[in-house]
């Protein structure tokens, strides 16, 4: 048997290490059951150098367990030769990070990758250079770290993939945490521009950060297009994987499927967010759900830099938040014989209750056994738009108006998904939006927030089109006007045990709709 796919690992064990489910098996675990086979070891083990040699192997040399190198094919050497290096053949598209130290390198220096001339810095911890490029107002590192933290792993085990797709990490490891906090919340040890594993000056991208380059190149519906590279994603369904890469990020799958990047955002104490896309889709996204902390998933680090000046936050804008509006701070609206608080927020005024509108067709929930006068209605996304049941399973972008007013009072519309993000920036951010938005009562376990702007956000949980409905007191959802899918449009969502404002949903399920005044 080829020495080299012994090493391997089966791909339903690897499949299970890299999913963002919450049944994933350690990386010690899983590479155990491979390690369990005898053909594992070699037959001239006995001859074998004990423990760790300088092992040379497709033109790297790296220090490495005598049995790996001889079970990889590779060969024992006294010191490693100056000719060698972590680069593949030239016939390879990929030129991974190059190892050494950084005495006399010039950062800045540019090299090819993927088709492209990129400027490179040198991490002074390991001598490893990374590309870099720069993304609207953000400077991003263009390859995936490849630091050697403790704990990390390189696909299938394989050292050689690690140059390919850098180092995997768990997230505690990624944040520079103790393990702990991969079963445990840790937001109180997370810092503005937290470094983690990243090298001096730059630090893992928070939900904002990532969404912030989502916006730049066109948002969720083409930002996984153009942002893989040119090659090594698998095709789907005969329709190839690959990216454009227009933008030089140069996102890779793990065995050519998927690829998940760290944030620093933590979701809850057994999830964090994380960066999301797939060789089938052209979408990029953050996981609403979140990943497993367990799960090993790429670190892309972010240049830091002053976000004041980057993002025009001025101190007035800054200082705005305080305490939950007087009742005299509301305003108004009557819409069909009812009467809505409205609240203003920044530059926007919105209804500070849910609707509870009654349109003569369309999917809606019935008032009774479920508390309409509390949390309002839930829709389809169809029958809060105000336009053909159809429109839940085929796109229908070219009726969708700028101010769509839907189901909303004249005057009053849906709000787009750019102007849900105006109130999460104006609040602080969506780290943190929820905690700021939501109800001082009515979550589950305590899981109430400050409503410091008196938009007084309400968990109605969700509902289906045959009238039954869930997660009331759990969580809430309200509709957005755009939809990114034939079957899927734009929404933000808030759970009781989370600060994050997540969204993007099924158009058939049943939300909740907040107004908001042309």
């Amino acid at each position: 048997m080829n020495k080299f796919l012994v090493f391997a690992v089966p791909v339903m064990a690897i499949g299970l290490l890299f999913s963002c489910t919450s049944d994933i098996e350690s990386a010690e675990e899983i590479l155990g059951k491979g390690g369990s086979s005898s053909s594992l070891v070699p037959s001239s083990s006995s001859s074998l150098p004990s423990g760790t040699v300088l092992c040379v192997f497709s033109g790297i040399c790296s220090p490495i367990s005598a049995e790996v190198c001889d079970l990889i094919g590779g060969t024992f050497v006294q010191s490693c030769p100056e000719s060698s290096s972590s680069a593949p053949s030239s016939s390879s598209s990929v030129i991974p990070s190059s190892i050494g130290d950084c005495a006399g390198f010039v950062n800045g220096t540019e090299r090819e990758h993927y088709g492209k001339n990129k400027k490179q810095f040198c991490d002074e911890r390991d001598g490893k250079k990374y590309v870099y490029v720069i993304i609207g107002n953000q400077t991003w590192m263009a390859e995936n770290l490849n630091y050697n933290a403790e704990g990390s792993v390189c696909y299938e085990n394989d050292f050689v993939n690690c140059d390919k797709y850098g180092k995997l990490y768990d997230w505690a490891m990624a944040m520079g945490f103790a393990s702990s906090c991969n079963d445990s919340e840790c937001s109180s040890q997370i810092e503005a521009k937290h470094k983690g594993i990243c090298p001096s000056g730059w630090h893992l991208p928070t939900n904002e950060e990532w969404e912030t380059i989502i916006a730049y190149i066109g948002g969720n519906n083409t930002a996984g297009k153009k942002l893989k590279a040119t090659s090594g994603w698998n095709d789907y369904y005969e329709i190839s994987g690959n990216g454009t890469d227009e933008f030089g990020f140069s996102a890779l799958p793990i065995a050519g499927e998927s690829g998940y990047w760290w944030s620093a955002s933590e979701r809850s104490r057994s999830y964090a967010h994380c960066f999301y896309t797939d060789s089938g889709i052209d979408r990029a996204y953050l996981l609403g759900i979140g990943n497993y902390k367990h799960s090993l998933s790429s670190v892309r680090c972010l240049q830091d830099y002053s976000s004041s000046a980057v993002q025009g936050v001025s101190s007035s804008s800054s200082s705005q938040s305080g305490s939950v509006p007087s009742s005299s701070s509301y305003g108004s609206v009557t819409y069909e014989g009812q009467t809505y608080k409205t609240v203003v927020i920044g530059t926007q005024t919105w209804m500070a209750e849910n609707l509870n509108y009654a349109p003569s067709s369309g999917t809606f929930i019935s008032c009774g056994t479920y508390e309409c006068s509390t949390y309002g209605r839930l829709y389809d996304w169809s029958t809060a738009m105000a336009l053909p049941s159809s429109c839940n399973s085929s796109t229908c972008s070219g009726q969708v108006q700028t101010r769509h007013r839907g189901v909303c009072p004249s005057g009053w519309h849906i709000p787009s998904h750019s102007e849900w993000t105006t109130l999460t920036d104006y609040v602080g951010g969506s780290s943190t939006a929820g905690r700021k938005l939501k109800a001082t009562s009515g979550w589950y376990n305590n899981g109430n927030g400050t409503d410091e702007y008196g938009f007084s956000a309400l968990p109605g949980g969700y509902g289906y089109s045959s009238g039954d409905f869930g997660n009331v007191g759990y969580s809430g959802d309200w509709w957005s006007a755009p939809e990114y899918a034939a079957t899927g449009a734009y929404s933000r969502h808030m759970v009781y045990d989370s600060d994050y404002v997540g969204g993007s949903y099924d158009k058939s399920g049943l939300y909740s709709v907040r107004c908001l005044q042309d």
